[in-house]
């Protein structure tokens, strides 16, 4: 129960700290339509890269002088990431925007590019040397603190 109470409470915050996202994983939330999909696991579904992913980006330039830019999905549970992945091109009043890499149910952004310009990506982090990264992630977290996908989404836009 206090797992639970916890995310309930960390809905709250997000309300306050993040209330553009908080309102857009709403938006998620009531689309799927699932008893057992709370605003707060929607939350939760957010935040997940922060507390396990480590994915690895690699650029390279062919021959003929084009970039590529490639990533892995480096989860524990990377099977099911698959199956949930799309490409998707964002629009702002009706004009071409970026296009990433995105996951179902998550709103942050881990890889994108805009035509022309250029491409961003989150890559691989150490585990921290102190057995409180993990909780130190966790707290900036409920604390409001912006995480790195929504700055990258931000960028591209």
């Amino acid at each position: 129960m206090f797992a639970q109470d916890l995310f309930v409470f960390t809905s709250w915050i997000w309300f306050f700290t993040h209330n553009e996202r908080y309102w857009e994983i709403y938006g998620i939330v009531k689309a799927i339509d699932q008893h057992e999909i709370t605003q707060a696991k929607g939350i939760l579904m957010n935040f997940l890269y922060e507390l396990e992913s480590w994915c690895t980006s690699i650029v390279a330039k062919q021959q003929d002088g084009q970039i590529i830019h490639s990533r892995n999905l480096d989860f524990d549970f990377s099977d099911n990431m698959r199956k949930m992945t799309y490409r998707a091109t964002f629009t702002k009043g009706g004009k071409y925007s970026y296009e990433a890499v995105m996951f179902g149910a998550t709103i942050g952004t881990y890889t994108g590019f805009k035509k022309g310009a250029y491409s961003i990506s989150e890559n691989q982090r150490f585990p921290e040397k102190s057995k409180y990264g993990l909780v130190e992630n966790l707290v900036m977290g409920f604390a409001g603190f912006q995480e790195i996908s929504w700055m990258i989404r931000d960028t591209l836009e």
